[in-house]
């Protein structure tokens, strides 16, 4: 090979390896969140900055600038600005796409970074923060970590300027209110949320809420219909779903509606078999199936368990056999086949009746 050919493939060499490079910082050009970079401050006299990016500086949004062929920074106080115009971050459509998914795990790990970038301007007119935590604390709120959702509510809370995200908030928070048993205030502000909001995901979570306070007022009626409304008019929001189902079952087996009760929690299973509420529904306590009627009776255990104590546990057993077969042989065989009949008829359903 003569030493023109060895330099001809040496520059060939080197033109597709700037080619590749060009190519891959494009790719990370495009892959980088447009959120941070390119953000224009509006100041509260009318002017505008161009900038090439911003960062906070205690009071100080220092604003990095063109500067002939170099850049510069130039600081601007908070008071002085009307807004920052930043691009919508990609992470809040696709934390929401996963979410809509039921992939709660992943749309956490999207919509992080978003809050994270966000914190140091989330009093910044403009700035995605509230609507970036919001989601999070959906996101925290479908994962049951309700605590750090709480939290990040209270956070949104207090900045807060948008009326649809403060309603959203304070439906969010009236959780806790139910947690603590004061269920008036609770059903207060989620009427004032259900009244006054147009946003689908509020007004869902705000039935949900108001489900769960008439609950703990053991409303079952009143409740029921609140849930209800989840998938009658809010099918489209799937984070609310589980929670509207568990809750709907629990109202049916209070309502002595076993079929439907069972029917609900089957449906929740089947639908969201990874979510918590189906795993609540999978851990049903003796006391849910005597209230769903799937058993007659619960045989109390002695103290630290049956285990611990042999002989009484099989003292109560025996008791209780014994008197429930006392009872069942007074009661005519035509009552009790039809009671039977109509116990099992209750627990489940044939094919033909769905």
């Amino acid at each position: 090979m003569s030493e023109s050919e060895v330099r001809s493939q040496k520059s060939d060499v080197r033109n597709r390896g700037f080619v590749l490079l060009f190519l891959l910082v494009i790719a990370i050009l495009f892959l980088i969140d447009p959120a941070v970079h390119a953000q224009s401050i509006i100041l509260k006299t009318g002017q505008k900055i161009e900038t090439l990016g911003v960062r906070r500086e205690r009071d100080m949004i220092m604003a990095k600038v063109q500067v002939g062929t170099g850049s510069g920074e130039v600081g601007y106080n908070v008071a002085q600005i009307a807004k920052i115009e930043f691009p919508e971050p990609r992470g809040l459509k696709t934390a929401t796409d996963l979410m809509a998914q039921r992939q709660p795990e992943k749309a956490l790990a999207e919509i992080e970074p978003v809050v994270a970038y966000y914190a140091s301007f989330k009093d910044v007119p403009g700035a995605w923060w509230s609507q970036a935590a919001l989601i999070k604390v959906a996101v925290l709120t479908a994962l049951r970590r309700d605590g750090d959702a709480d939290a990040l509510a209270d956070q949104i809370q207090k900045v807060v300027t948008d009326p649809n995200t403060g309603r959203a908030i304070q439906v969010r928070l009236s959780g806790s209110l139910i947690h603590k048993k004061e269920f008036e205030k609770a059903i207060a502000i989620c009427d004032a949320a259900i009244k006054e909001s147009t946003d689908p995901p509020v007004l869902a979570d705000a039935w949900v809420h108001k489900g769960d306070a008439l609950a703990g007022q053991k409303e079952w009626e009143e409740s029921l219909l609140a849930y209800l409304h989840i998938p009658v008019f809010y099918s489209d929001q799937p984070a609310f779903l589980p929670p509207s189902m568990l809750g709907s079952a629990r109202a049916y087996a209070r309502l002595d509606d076993a079929t439907r009760a069972k029917k609900s929690l089957n449906d929740l299973i089947a639908a969201y078999p990874n979510s918590p509420e189906a795993a609540a529904a999978l851990k049903l306590t003796a006391k849910d199936l005597l209230e769903l009627k799937l058993i007659d009776e619960v045989i109390p255990e002695p103290l630290g368990g049956a285990h611990q104590d042999h002989t009484t546990a099989l003292a109560s057993v025996k008791e209780a056999i014994a008197r429930n077969l006392d009872e069942l042989a007074q009661i005519p065989i035509e009552r009790l086949l039809k009671e039977r009949y109509e116990k099992f008829r209750r627990i489940g359903e044939f094919a033909g009746d769905r």
